[in-house]
């Protein structure tokens, strides 16, 4: 496996894990008394147990790619910035989409007001930055790594 795809894979998993971590920070701010089972069944509020995840899982391989891929400071940026932002897109307003329109129905009361969209997805965006940089600064690192000469 070469260092870049190590790097790849590394951004990846670091966005999943990230994503999980953020979703179960839903889980703390879940105020009803629904066990965790019936919790990680819906897919957790407003199914953050899906998009979260998946969302920080794009920011980071598209962000460790972008970051091994071209060097220069002022790209590599806006590659932490773009990468960030699609992975922000897909994270809340991806759990607004699947429970305003696909799973759930577009009556429901959360439907309406769209405030937490305007709140949510700023906030969102700036940690995924965050991971993203931190990822990027990792898969920078290993994807520099040298094959060692063997020792005879």
């Amino acid at each position: 496996m070469t260092p870049q795809r190590r790097a790849r894979i590394i951004g990846l998993l670091g966005g999943f894990a990230t994503g999980l971590a953020n979703a179960s920070f839903y889980l703390a701010r879940n105020l009803d008394d629904t066990p965790l089972w019936d919790w990680i069944v819906r897919g957790g509020i407003q199914y953050t147990l899906f998009t979260f995840p998946v969302g920080a899982a794009l920011a980071g391989w598209l962000g460790t790619w972008g970051a091994v891929r071209w060097r220069s400071i002022p790209v590599t940026i806006l590659v932490i910035v773009l990468a960030s932002l699609a992975g922000a897109i897909v994270s809340t307003p991806g759990s607004h989409f699947l429970v305003c329109h696909y799973w759930g129905s577009s009556s429901d009361w959360g439907c309406y007001g769209d405030i937490w969209l305007m709140v949510e997805t700023p906030f969102m965006w700036f940690l995924l930055a965050i991971m993203t940089a931190l990822l990027a600064l990792v898969a920078r690192r290993i994807a520099d790594q040298r094959p060692r000469a063997p020792v005879a």
